[in-house]
C-alpha cells in the first residue's frame, strides 16, 4: 500500500553547496526553493526580449547562462536592450541564475544593476565551471532530489541481486519472513516505510530516515539488523524489481490464485509497472522458500524462459497428436 505521491523541493542554498560560486546578487538565498528539475538556457527569452506577444516557458526554473549567451548579448551593442533582456529573464522568477565561466563580467554587473533596481528576489551567482561542466555536475542531482516519491508500507529486501518488496496486511508475517531470508543470504534494505522514487521509469527505493536499519518483529519489538547480523547483511538502497504480496490464510478462500501462471502480473508504482506475485500464507508453508522461488521464476522469465508456456505447449502437442 502506497501513500499519496509527494513532490520534493531543494533550497537554493543546498544547490550552491554542490559547486564553487561567487554571489553577485543575494536575493532570497536562504529561503527560496527549487521546485522544477529543468535547467533553462533562456535563449528564446534573450532573442525575443523585444516581442511583448511571445509566450515564454520554463517559468520558475533554474537559469544557466554561458559563453554563447554572453556573446549574443555583447553583439547587441546597446545597454538598454541588454537590460531589457535581463529584465525578461528575471520576470521568469527563477529561484537562481548561474553565470558560468565565459560569461562576460561587465554583463554580470548590468545584470546585478537590473536585479537591484527591480528588487528581484532571485539569487544570481558566478560559477568557475563552464556551462556544460556545471550541467553535468548538477543536472542528475537535481532530478534525483526533485523526483516524485511515495512512501510504501512493506519490507524491502535484496534477494539474489534483485530488489524485492514484500507487502501484505499487518500481521501476515512480513518481518518473520525477512528474518528467515536474511539467514539465507538476502540483504535487508527497509521495513515498514519504504521511500520509493521514479527515475527514468525505474523505481528506486530506500529506507525512510526514521526506520533506518531497524526491523519490527511482533512479540520481540525492534531489531537492529546491523547489530544482530552484521553490516554485510544491510544494503542502503535498491531498485524495486519485484513485488510479492502475502495473503493471510483466512483470506485465501476468497481470492483467485494462478494455477499455471502463464501471464506475468504487474503492480503500478509511480506509473511504473512492476512484476507482481501473490503468495497465500497458510499453516506450515515455507513462505521464504516460496519468495525465493518467485524470484527465480521471474529471473527465468526475464531471460525468455516461461515454465507455464512450456507446459501448455507440451500439453497442446499431446492433445493434438491424439
Amino acid at each position: 500500500m502506497a501513500n499519496k505521491n509527494q513532490m520534493k523541493t531543494i533550497k537554493v542554498a543546498e544547490l550552491l553547496k554542490r559547486f564553487d560560486h561567487e554571489i553577485l546578487h543575494k536575493g532570497n538565498l536562504n529561503t527560496d526553493k527549487i521546485y522544477s528539475p529543468t535547467l533553462n538556457r533562456v535563449g528564446l527569452e534573450l532573442a525575443y526580449c523585444n516581442n511583448p506577444n511571445h509566450q515564454f516557458h520554463n517559468i520558475n526554473s533554474t537559469v544557466l547562462l554561458g559563453t554563447n549567451e554572453s556573446e549574443y548579448l555583447l553583439s547587441l551593442k546597446d545597454v538598454r536592450r541588454v537590460e531589457k533582456a535581463f529584465k525578461k529573464v528575471i520576470d521568469l522568477t527563477p529561484p537562481v541564475i548561474i553565470l558560468c565561466e565565459g560569461f562576460d563580467r561587465t554583463l554580470g554587473e548590468i545584470f546585478k544593476k537590473v536585479a537591484v533596481n527591480t528588487k528581484a528576489k532571485t539569487t544570481i551567482v558566478y560559477s568557475s565551471l563552464h556551462l556544460h561542466q556545471l550541467y553535468l555536475a548538477i543536472a542528475g542531482w537535481i532530478n534525483e532530489q526533485l523526483a516524485e516519491y511515495t512512501l510504501i508500507h512493506g519490507t524491502l529486501m535484496s534477494i539474489d541481486g534483485m530488489g524485492v518488496l514484500i507487502q501484505g496486511e499487518s500481521g501476515v508475517g512480513k518481518s518473520e519472513v525477512a528474518l528467515q531470508l536474511i539467514r539465507q543470504n538476502a540483504l535487508f534494505i527497509a521495513d515498514d516505510a519504504v521511500e520509493a522514487t521514479n527515475l527514468g521509469n525505474k523505481i528506486f527505493a530506500k529506507s525512510s530516515d526514521i526506520a533506518g536499519k531497524f526491523l519490527e518483529v511482533r512479540g520481540i519489538g525492534l531489531i537492529n539488523i546491523i547489530q544482530m547480523f552484521g553490516v554485510s547483511k544491510v544494503k542502503s538502497s535498491s531498485t524495486i524489481d519485484l513485488v510479492i504480496t502475502l495473503i493471510k490464510s483466512e483470506n485465501v478462500q476468497r481470492q483467485y490464485f494462478e494455477r499455471v501462471g502463464e501471464k506475468q502480473q504487474y503492480l503500478n508504482i509511480l506509473n511504473a509497472s512492476i512484476p507482481h506475485y501473490r503468495i497465500p500464507v497458510t499453516y506450515g508453508r515455507d513462505v521464504a522458500n516460496m519468495i525465493q522461488a518467485a524470484v527465480a521464476d521471474y529471473k527465468m522469465r526475464s531471460e525468455g524462459y516461461n515454465s507455464a508456456s512450456e507446459y501448455i505447449n507440451k500439453l497442446n502437442s499431446i492433445l493434438k497428436n491424439k
